[in-house]
Parts: structure tokens; C-alpha cells; sequence
């Protein structure tokens, strides 16, 4: 968009306040009036940035936290979990095919 959104959000608060001062300081009659006037989604764009929900505050500050740390290393290691645990499994399914293959040759009778 051509707007920062720091810009935004001081454009929407004062068009969103300029109405409710317009309504009688009604939130109903504003929320009524704006979405018969105006688009749905630029009505939900407007109440997000005015009202901000939990999730729009919590997001900023969780990628902040993630994009602090070194990714690189946080990567590497996810990596190195994830391919001695995938080594694991493939050693546990070769054992296993090798138990089997031997079983089928002695014959599970035998065995006992």
C-alpha cells in the first residue's frame, strides 16, 4: 500500500473518532453506519486497527522474539534433531527387515 501503516492507524483513528463524536459517541450507530456506507473489509481494517484484538497485539512481539535469535543456529539444531531421529527410525526398520529376513529363512517353527 501507498500508507505506512503507523500513517494508517492515525488516519483511521481519527476518521473512526470523527464519526463516533459525529454518532452521539454511540460505538452501535457508528458500527451501523459505517458498515452500510463503506466496504466490509475496509470496515474490518478500520475496527482492527482501532480496537486491535489479542492476536494482532501478541503476533509483533512473537516474530519479534523469533527474529531476535539467531535463526541459523535455532535451524541447525531443529536439523540435527530431526536427522539423527529420522537415522533412528530408518536403523529401528532395517533391524527390523533383518529380523524378519532371518526369521523366513530358519522358519518361525524352528525357532522354538
Amino acid at each position: 500500500s501507498l500508507i505506512a501503516k503507523c500513517e494508517k492507524k492515525i488516519l483511521y483513528d481519527k476518521f473512526f473518532y470523527a464519526e463516533l463524536k459525529n454518532h452521539g459517541e454511540s460505538y452501535q450507530k457508528t458500527m451501523l453506519c459505517l458498515k452500510k456506507n463503506i466496504p466490509w473489509d475496509l470496515v474490518n481494517t478500520i475496527i482492527d486497527l482501532v480496537n486491535p484484538g489479542i492476536v494482532y497485539k501478541i503476533t509483533p512481539k512473537a516474530v519479534e522474539n523469533i527474529l531476535s535469535k539467531n535463526i541459523s543456529k535455532v535451524l541447525k539444531r531443529f536439523l540435527e534433531k530431526f536427522v539423527s531421529t529420522a537415522l533412528l527410525y530408518f536403523d529401528q526398520i532395517k533391524d527390523t527387515v533383518l529380523l524378519a529376513s532371518l526369521i523366513q529363512i530358519v522358519g518361525f517353527q524352528n525357532l522354538f
